[in-house]
């Protein structure tokens, strides 16, 4: 039945990009990654245990829902709807004047971050110790954080973010990126967290594409060749330091599987037995964590979901993004709740397709959630990112161009 299914798939992927003409098109972009991953699923026979029909059904079901989200835009919205954003020369300079104050911070503010979080990235167990006083921090820590020092690593992921989206080509503005770009990385490595060089990778690309309007597949092939290869070093250096090297080259090859396909296995656990074990990945999660954050009581679990074999010798507890709607909520939520998710990803889609700065950042994190969602939900558990994300380009792109920045700040390759 899975050949099915994948037929199934294939046909509502064609019909998604005859709707679009183009496969940025967030119902054929989630549509693609499914139908890819089942594809792999099947072609991995026996390595995996098998799924069920109904399971399938939901992976089906899923899609095609968040396809009729999609559709549902494209019906009634129109150009007039979604205005282009065009600023002045004098507005776009201000606007890099301000990213550039920011990169200064952030160059200056690395050291300090270093420092407070003692990361020492010549010692390889060391950065093991600290990724397992992070998962005790998740595991115990269920407020969210408003520390400055704390979120320099968010500000540098959208920082680097606003960064690409100005690279208009230019040596001077070049430079600014990348160095933004790698700066933003070692942050997000600081942390002792594989998924943040990922996370920006993915999200860089795709603010590229929607830019161009077009996606680059070649391009593509080399993020993710990029995003895989630091992931894989982030896993020998957080997971497997230990390891002799002639042992770490199937292991990664395994793990890497794991993280792809295990999460459409452990869901058939949730299809077969709901209420086997509970679910920390609700959709209201953020808002309860918020809420403890101002001093609220909510009692809210661990993040790590717990592990279900998926096969004689491997676990996972990823879940893929319909456990946040499918097992509280049942069919009616799986349904209600992607083609919702269908919808507003398609809007902010086509206002980023018509220049809107604040919805091209916003498609390229969505992205990186739709090509995720095999693992598990991005948006409304990454609503804190969403809304820092929000806050910033608004300042960026809207307040900044209403005040002055000092027309003699520069930033050369000496101040940085």
């Amino acid at each position: 039945m899975i050949y099915l299914i994948i037929f199934l798939l294939g046909i509502l992927l064609a019909g998604n990009h005859a709707v679009s003409k183009n496969f940025l098109y967030p119902p054929a972009l989630f549509t693609g990654v499914w139908f890819l991953s089942i594809i792999a699923l099947a072609l991995s026979g026996d390595t995996f245990y098998p799924i069920s029909l109904e399971t399938l059904l939901v992976y089906f079901m899923g899609a095609l829902c968040f396809s009729m989200g999609g559709l549902a835009v494209i019906s009634i919205t129109s150009v007039t709807l979604i205005k282009r954003c065009n600023f002045t020369s004098t507005q776009k300079t201000k606007i890099q004047r301000l990213l550039d104050i920011f990169l200064v911070i952030l160059v200056i503010g690395l050291p300090i971050y270093l420092q407070k979080n003692d990361v020492d990235f010549t010692d390889p167990l060391g950065l093991a110790m600290r990724r397992s006083e992070i998962n005790l921090d998740q595991e115990t820590n269920t407020t969210r954080s408003f520390g400055l020092i704390k979120n320099l690593v968010v500000l540098s992921q959208i920082i680097a973010m606003a960064m690409h989206q100005q690279n208009d080509g230019t040596f001077s503005r070049r430079w600014r990126s990348y160095l933004m770009i790698v700066i933003a990385i070692i942050y997000g490595a600081s942390s002792g967290t594989k998924g943040n060089a990922v996370m920006l990778i993915l999200t860089l690309l795709f603010i590229s594409f929607i830019q161009e309007k077009r996606i680059n597949f070649i391009e593509l092939g080399l993020g993710l060749i990029l995003a895989l290869g630091i992931f894989a070093i982030g896993l020998l250096f957080v997971n497997f330091a230990y390891l002799d090297k002639m042992e770490t080259i199937p292991i990664l090859m395994e793990v890497i599987q794991n993280y792809w396909l295990g999460g459409l296995v452990t869901f058939e656990r949730i299809v077969q037995a709901p209420a086997s074990f509970e679910n920390t990945h609700n959709i209201t999660r953020f808002f309860l964590e918020t809420g403890n954050g101002f001093g609220a009581n909510f009692k809210i679990p661990s993040i790590h979901m717990a592990f279900t074999n998926i096969s004689a010798s491997q676990d996972s507890n990823t879940y893929t993004l319909y456990i946040s709607y499918f097992k509280d909520y049942g069919w009616l939520g799986l349904m209600l709740g992607l083609f919702l998710l269908g919808f507003v990803l398609t809007w902010i889609y086509k206002a980023a397709y018509y220049g809107n700065p604040i919805a091209i950042a916003l498609y390229g994190a969505n992205s990186y959630g739709i090509i995720l969602s095999i693992q598990a939900e991005h948006f409304f558990l990454g609503l804190n990112f969403y809304l820092k994300l929000l806050l910033m380009f608004y300042l960026l792109y809207y307040l900044s161009i209403k005040f002055s920045i000092p027309a003699n700040f520069k930033l050369s390759r000496k101040n940085a």
